[in-house]
């Protein structure tokens, strides 16, 4: 046996239903070592088929003829039985595997890609403010009115919030005098704002 360096090796073999083709499963194969514990051989991998899968093996070094499988941690035979990898004259391996249940999915060729624009809200709302479009307070500022959006500006300041909607005149008239204050800083304000 030695001289023909054969590999030990691991696999999990899917036998079908008769009434279903195909496999969805994710699986990890963990072999325990001497000192270190379970140790994870391979990557966790996903399998995902719709063709026939009965009888198809799985695992880290599974591969097509005439390859031939690298053996558990690429240990021949001989250097296995001589590792950390036996405790006890026994090799442990622990296996998990993750079943998707058998519902049916939409095609990826039905399902449109979803593309989400840019948002251009702060470009909308500054047209509001530049146009006066269904604004409901006006500012005075140096004998200038200029018309703005009371909830907006409510939700940005808790100054103005109070003096928009506590019961102050201004609540009432939806008018604000604004003294001592240049009209192009308080158009700025408001833009920001």
């Amino acid at each position: 046996m030695d001289g023909h360096a054969q590999r030990g090796s691991l696999a999990i073999c899917h036998q079908e239903n008769e009434n279903y083709e195909g496999v969805t499963f994710r699986y990890t194969l963990l072999v325990k070592n001497r000192i270190r514990g379970y140790v994870q051989w391979g990557n966790s991998t996903r399998i995902c088929t719709t063709a026939d899968a009965d009888d198809m093996l799985f695992g880290p070094d599974v591969c097509e003829p005439p390859s031939t499988p690298s053996g558990i941690f690429g240990l021949s035979h001989a250097e296995l039985i001589e590792s950390e990898w036996l405790v006890d004259d026994a090799l442990t391996v622990k296996v998990k595997i993750e079943l998707r249940p058998q519902i049916e999915y939409l095609d990826q060729e039905s399902i449109d890609d979803v593309v989400v624009l840019p948002s251009t809200i702060g470009d909308k709302m500054l047209h509001l403010l530049d146009t006066g479009s269904a604004s409901d307070v006006a500012f005075m500022v140096q004998q200038e009115e200029i018309r703005a959006h009371s909830q907006i500006l409510s939700a940005c300041s808790e100054v103005l919030e109070r003096q928009l909607t506590c019961g102050m005149k201004e609540t009432a008239l939806k008018q604000v005098v604004i003294e001592d204050c240049d009209l192009e800083i308080f158009r700025a304000f408001l833009r920001y704002v």
